[in-house]
């Protein structure tokens, strides 16, 4: 079971996080974390653990970071 957010309102679909990755876009969605997928235009800020969106702070796992990293061109 997968929560997600959006700006109005939570979801909540009976797929595994695997599933919902393979299912959205690579063009705006990227996995962040074994248990996050985070659009990537509603990136507002990153620090080296997490990214912000809307002032939330979502964990940034070590083995999604370099891939994060190079994604949003930052070093």
């Amino acid at each position: 079971m997968c929560k997600i957010f959006t700006l109005k309102k939570l979801y909540l679909a009976s797929m595994t996080t695997n599933e919902l990755e393979n299912s959205l876009s690579s063009e705006l969605f990227m996995r962040v974390h074994k248990s996050y997928i985070v659009a990537i235009a509603k990136i507002k800020d990153w620090e080296r653990n997490t990214v912000i969106i809307n002032n939330e702070k979502i964990p940034v796992g070590i083995t999604y970071r370099r891939a994060l990293t190079e994604r949003l061109n930052l070093k």
